[in-house]
């Protein structure tokens, strides 16, 4: 059964910041990675070809959590408390399904990933390295 926690994309930025992630957030209003981009201020994901890709809102929150942990394996819980939050109830799988979707969008080979690598068992790990661009 799915409990659906109801915030608003403004309400899920200010929930992921709780997580220790206030200082990328600062810092990074556009997320680079494989010539890939996240504007972080208007959910929108430019590809390396610099077209737009449409990402869920969902999809967006968790592909900035990845991004923001590169390099680190962040269990499937955490995922699910930074994107949806720490009241959002959901199958054990839900955060597969997406990531699943994720690695459509992005033309990643889960056999050879070059973006999401899955740790069996505890979750999933960022691989690109990111950088970060803060415009006004």
């Amino acid at each position: 059964m799915y409990i659906n926690h109801l915030a608003t994309p403004d309400a899920k930025v200010q929930n992921f910041s709780f997580h220790g992630y206030e200082q990328k957030v600062n810092q990074g209003r556009v997320i680079n990675f494989e010539g890939w981009k996240m504007f972080c201020d208007r959910f929108e994901v430019q590809n390396a070809s610099g077209e737009v890709v449409p990402f869920t809102t969902g999809e967006f929150l968790l592909l900035r959590s990845l991004a923001y942990s590169s390099g680190r394996v962040l269990s499937r819980d955490q995922l699910l408390n930074w994107t949806r939050g720490e009241e959002y109830i959901a199958f054990d799988r839900a955060i597969d399904v997406q990531i699943g979707r994720l690695r459509k969008k992005l033309g990643d080979n889960c056999q050879h990933p070059q973006f999401i690598k899955t740790i069996r068992d505890i979750g999933y790990m960022f691989l690109p390295t990111v950088t970060y661009e803060n415009f006004n």
